[in-house]
């Protein structure tokens, strides 16, 4: 994977960053080599009980999820992210859904509101063959933490 940089415009709303986020996925998807996503392709199709655990597995060992990692509107391409071993919170959003969109994964964005009156503040996975999620801000693949004011589910391109 060659390394370069991505530019993401942080629009008016947290909707429109995600699907910007998502075009870019789809652009960004063709750079995993088959040697990383194969494994998860098998694993999707064959033992879809297991995938989520095994993808939570994959990305906690291979890369950091780093609060601090450059400012909000830094957001690094998969293949920086792969390099580095280490991601802010949307260049991790946008290295799974690229990831997800090179195994032909089904999946679907669902944004969550925290607080009343503010736009939404936190992202993460749907599956809905299999009704489980991914955040990579907890500490365990399914399950959601904090009381939710509203959910919104985007769907991918």
């Amino acid at each position: 994977m060659a390394k370069k940089k991505i530019e993401v415009t942080f629009h008016n709303s947290a909707t429109e960053l995600i699907k910007r986020l998502d075009e870019v996925a789809l652009k960004e998807k063709n750079n995993f080599p088959a040697s990383i996503t194969d494994p998860f392709v098998f694993c999707y199709s064959k033992r879809r009980i297991m995938f989520i655990q095994e993808l939570w597995q994959f990305l906690k060992s291979k890369i950091v999820y780093d609060r601090l990692d450059g400012p909000k509107d830094n957001v690094k391409a998969p293949n920086i992210v792969w390099a580095d071993k280490r991601a802010n919170y949307y260049s991790y959003i946008l290295f799974i859904a690229s990831f997800l969109k090179a195994c032909n994964i089904n999946f679907e964005y669902v944004l969550v509101r925290l607080n009343p009156g503010k736009d939404f503040q936190h992202v993460y996975f749907l599956f809905p063959d299999t009704d489980e999620t991914l955040d990579i801000t907890l500490t365990a693949p399914g399950i959601e933490g904090g009381p939710v004011i509203e959910r919104l589910i985007l769907k991918p391109i």
